[in-house]
């Protein structure tokens, strides 16, 4: 918290911030929210994309559709970090502008696929784009919206939305498990 109101005393742009907070931060949480449709859409769509992409005898489909969500995490994961340390040396506007622009333009590249591997380049491109999203995100938080400045919800609304999707997940996992295995609910 000291770093934040340092920098802050140093940039000397509180008056700047304060007009220019609510704007950038509604333009960020709605991308934050398209960001958390995009990773939850595969699920919800792996039955349609196993019919179009494979057999339908093939055994491996639901494996080869898996590895999907494992091509955006891993790719999330390492793009990340890499793009946060840029996030603190360049523009942190430029890096989310293209990754954003990345991520728009791979998500609507999984709906054109033509074949598997496509959608799985696009899935990869995704985890780049949302991963550069993140740290230079919150990062200019930090750096740029004064606390008096920062509408607590807003500001709260993505942990908020982190902590209710993963436990949600969470919840249905579980419950997914226990259903399943009751004779009435098994598939």
């Amino acid at each position: 918290m000291a770093l934040c109101n340092r920098q802050l005393a140093v940039e000397g742009g509180m008056k700047r911030s304060i007009n220019g907070a609510h704007p950038a931060l509604l333009l960020l949480l709605g991308i934050n929210l398209f960001n958390y449709i995009d990773r939850q859409i595969l699920a919800a769509l792996e039955p349609d994309i196993r019919a179009s992409f494979f057999a339908t005898g093939d055994v491996n489909a639901m494996t080869k559709t898996g590895l999907l969500g494992d091509a955006f995490f891993v790719t999330y994961m390492i793009s990340a970090p890499i793009l946060g340390f840029l996030a603190d040396r360049f523009s942190r506007w430029i890096i989310v502008g293209s990754t954003v622009i990345l991520w728009s333009l791979a998500s609507g590249g999984s709906g054109l696929a033509a074949t598997f591997a496509i959608l799985f380049a696009t899935r990869i491109c995704v985890g780049i784009g949302e991963g550069g999203y993140g740290p230079a995100t919150r990062n200019y938080k930090c750096t740029s919206v004064p606390n008096r400045a920062a509408p607590t919800p807003a500001l709260a609304a993505p942990n908020r939305m982190i902590r209710i999707i993963s436990s949600s997940c969470v919840r249905r996992w579980i419950c997914g498990g226990i259903l399943n295995s009751t004779p009435r609910f098994a598939m």
